[in-house]
């Protein structure tokens, strides 16, 4: 057997073994912050079912996408795999069956999911600045439409994913959601870092911590599908078919990753515009007449000739998204 179709296979096995993996993952934490977001304030109780229907969707959607690459799997390398040319002329031949373009149409309702939530959250990161949300809503809208012309490129009959149309539409699509999401991830992490920085002086370090760790900006900016976004789209391009174990991966982080930001909003640890108004201050104080010393438009600290020492501590209540 050539390399080639040796590679094929590695392949195809590699992606459905990690794609199962990261599936795992998500349900794991779909249910998890399911359990949070029911055990919220009435108050909340709007936005916090439909954050539910959201995860339960996605979940439903990755679910079908790999089911379909389960059984396509199963009936390559088990049931028929004695026809002639064996398990790569099956997938060249079946790539773009009925029910492989059903779990392509899945993923793709995934990863356009994830990406409007991401807008979403460059929308209220940013307080909706118009300079940063209205390109990215371009971009996005645009992805959207050449995710749809790649699907209907890919259901044309006698075709092969990994060359001609399919190839090329499909190419741009992926490079531009990547680059979407690139984008977008570059916006959120500049925004968070510069604002970690102001909460780092201003707020309590137990409630900066939330806020501030490297965990937190790299799951709020959604960093790991864009970097493997990233090799994915330059493999992909290549004509690589390695490429189908990283477009597995990178659709599977891509639905894993609003999952995450979705569990730090039922846990009230999302950033949102009022992370910095609602932060609990930690002022400096000395007995007697005060002289106020302004940090910014937001909190100030009061300060004395002369006197005592006390640390002034204020909470607030958790971040609403």
């Amino acid at each position: 057997m050539a390399s080639t179709e040796l590679a094929l296979e590695r392949s195809l096995y590699v992606g459905d073994a990690i794609g199962a993996i990261i599936y795992g993952i998500q349900l794991t934490l779909f249910f998890h912050s399911t359990h949070y977001l029911l055990r919220g304030s009435r108050e909340n109780r709007k936005r916090d079912l439909g954050f539910i229907l959201y995860g339960f969707i996605l979940a439903l959607m990755v679910s079908i996408a790999l089911a379909t690459n389960f059984v396509f799997g199963q009936l390559m390398w088990i049931d028929r795999r004695n026809e002639p040319g064996g398990p790569p002329e099956f997938f060249r031949v079946n790539g773009t069956i009925w029910y492989q373009i059903f779990g392509t149409t899945a993923a793709y309702v995934g990863i356009a999911m994830s990406d409007a939530l991401m807008l979403h959250r460059c929308y209220a990161i940013t307080a909706g600045n118009p300079w940063l949300c209205i390109p990215s809503g371009i971009i996005f809208l645009a992805s959207l439409a050449l995710g749809i012309v790649s699907i209907i490129a890919s259901a044309s009959p006698n075709v092969f994913l990994l060359a001609g149309r399919p190839a090329q539409f499909g190419t741009a699509w992926i490079s531009l959601s990547v680059a979407y999401n690139i984008i977008v991830t570059f916006i959120i992490s500049v925004k968070l870092i510069l604002a970690s920085r102001r909460l780092k002086r201003i707020a309590l370090p137990e409630y900066a911590g939330i806020y501030t760790s490297v965990a937190a900006i790299v799951i709020e900016s959604a960093f790991p599908p864009s970097f493997i976004g990233i090799v994915f789209s330059v493999i992909y391009g290549l004509n690589n078919v390695s490429a189908l174990a990283f477009s597995v991966a990178w659709g599977c982080l891509l639905a894993v990753s609003p999952q995450l930001i979705i569990l730090r909003v039922a846990r009230g640890t999302a950033w949102s515009q009022n992370t910095l108004n609602d932060a609990p201050i930690s002022a400096i104080r000395f007995k007697g007449q005060p002289d106020t010393v302004n940090l910014g438009s937001d909190d100030s600290v009061s300060v004395a000739a002369t006197g005592n020492l006390e640390l002034i501590q204020s909470k607030s209540e958790s971040a609403v998204v």
